[in-house]
């Protein structure tokens, strides 16, 4: 049975090979259970006890002795990711489970050979030793169609019996080529008749699959099995033994026309080319020696140089991780710097405006400043007269709407629209209460302005604020006009400040 490739990549692979591994991992998740590759959950979970219960000297010929240990510790991670009902929600977001599981089929796809010999195929389904590929595939296919009913471990180990001399493509499995199709489709028929359709409900099962009564009946086939090879070993030495003792035994008859030494040297001489042949093999199986050599030496040097590829990217990635690290914090510095300049500039901006419009002989304000726009004032102001003087005031400019609330009452709505103006007189409000209205504001998206003008003044030094600001940023047009945006102010609201680092 030809080894198949490492599927798994590195840490440190190419970005083309990475997006492809993750490509194959989100079309896993996606036909989970729609396409014959259900099987591959059903062999995981069977290879997994497999795994652990064999160690590093039983699989050295079959698996390279530094992937072992990570395969084992996969194995231990797959049961273990498997072993619990609530957590198969989480396979539905995370696709790389699937990949894992997928991988881990193949690699530890070795463990079989040392658990189930060729030989067990003829006492399961009738195979014979010499049988070619396609023999074994039928007698596979046809052993599965006739026990549909049989536990999933036996039904696991004769399709993995099936496929052993299975012709592939250049780094195809033999579990997943075209040939072996007719074995998954059967197995896949098996897991769907028991609603084993989600693939840790497949781990799980086939783990759960070696019972006491499993590993005995196992354990009586290979018994029987190696009995069976005993018998036949034995009955060959027989019959070798009984031929060699003919064959000594018997008289050197000379054909007509040729004496008893010429026919001793005639043996002799084919004796002699039979050990030509064999001598003539030995030296073609020597060469073929040494080419397997050289080539096992030129992939330990490319892996070497994959290897040394590897720690490469590994030390990239890790300096570029700590690089954009400090990058980000760098940017939300600035951002909450920016943030700050902004509310500096705004402040200054409007102390300025403020005196320009209380100075002597200032020209007075647009009566129609804020023409269609509504204004939310908050105040601590106990004499209702003079908060409604002060509500009255933002009409002389225009306001629609103007809504009064006393802080000491209540703390107004929970959110106000973003075209909405607050004004928050501070004269007679405590701090908490005027940093509680002005967060709100901020976080609506509305402009907000404090003061501490009495009732004749407050709505001047609230327009001459406005008008400045709108001045400094002035408002984009929009794309497409609608009554909703027709009846929105010019001025940008105010933007929400980042968290400080």
């Amino acid at each position: 049975m030809s080894r198949p490739p490492a599927s798994r990549r590195p840490a440190g692979a190419d970005v083309e090979e990475h997006e492809l591994l993750v490509l194959g991992n989100a079309v896993l998740k996606r036909d989970a259970a729609r396409t014959d590759y259900l099987v591959l959950p059903l062999a995981a979970g069977i290879l997994a006890r497999l795994v652990l219960a064999l160690d590093l000297e039983q699989i050295a010929d079959f698996v390279p002795i530094e992937a072992w240990p990570d395969i084992q510790k996969t194995a231990r991670l797959i049961i273990e990711r498997c072993a619990a009902e609530e957590e198969d929600a989480l396979w539905t977001e995370d696709a790389a489970r699937y990949g894992e599981v997928g991988d881990f089929a193949l690699a530890a796809w070795p463990a079989f050979t040392v658990w189930t010999p060729l030989s067990y195929g003829s006492r399961k389904f009738g195979a014979q030793l010499s049988a070619a590929g396609p023999n074994y595939l039928d007698a596979a296919v046809r052993w599965l169609r006739a026990n549909p009913g049989a536990p999933l471990l036996d039904m696991m180990l004769v399709a993995e019996l099936g496929v052993v001399e299975v012709k592939t493509r250049r780094g195809e499995h033999p579990f997943l080529s075209r040939a072996a199709r007719a074995v998954r489709v059967e197995l896949a028929k098996r897991l769907r008749a028991d609603g084993l359709t989600s693939w840790p409900r497949i781990v799980r099962a086939a783990a759960g699959s070696w019972t006491l009564a499993a590993v005995e009946r196992l354990g009586f086939d290979l018994a029987m099995t190696a009995h069976d090879l005993l018998e036949t070993a034995d009955k060959v030495v027989r019959i070798a033994s009984a031929i060699e003792a003919r064959f000594r035994e018997a008289p050197v008859h000379a054909p007509p026309g040729l004496n008893a030494d010429t026919a001793v040297d005639e043996r002799q001489d084919g004796d002699e080319e039979t050990l030509a042949a064999l001598e003539v093999e030995f030296r073609r199986l020597q060469t073929q020696n040494r080419i397997l050599e050289e080539k096992a030496v030129t992939l330990q040097h490319e892996r070497n140089a994959l290897a040394n590829r590897h720690a490469r990217a590994e030390s990239r990635a890790v300096a570029l991780t700590e690089n954009l690290a400090s990058a980000q914090h760098r940017v939300t510095d600035l951002e909450w710097q920016l943030v700050v300049l902004a509310r500096e500039r705004d402040e200054l901006v409007g102390q300025v405006a403020v005196e320009a419009a209380f100075a002597p002989g200032a020209p007075p304000l647009p009566t129609d400043a804020l023409a269609g726009r509504r204004v939310l004032l908050f105040t601590g102001q106990a004499a209702a007269d003079a908060r409604e003087a002060m509500r009255q005031s933002f009409h002389e400019y225009g306001a629609a709407d103007v809504t009064c609330y006393w802080t000491d009452k209540g703390q107004g709505p929970d959110r106000v629209l973003p075209d909405a103006i607050v004004v928050v007189d501070i004269t007679f409000m405590s701090h908490s209460s005027s940093e509680a209205v002005t967060s709100l504001a901020r976080k609506s998206g509305a402009w907000c302005c404090q003061s501490r003008r009495g009732s004749a003044m407050i709505a001047r030094e609230v327009v001459a604020r406005f008008l400045a600001r709108s001045a400094l940023t002035p408002p984009a047009p929009p794309a497409s006009p609608s009554p909703a945006a027709a009846t929105r102010s010019p001025a940008a609201p105010v933007p929400r400040s980042p968290p400080r680092p």
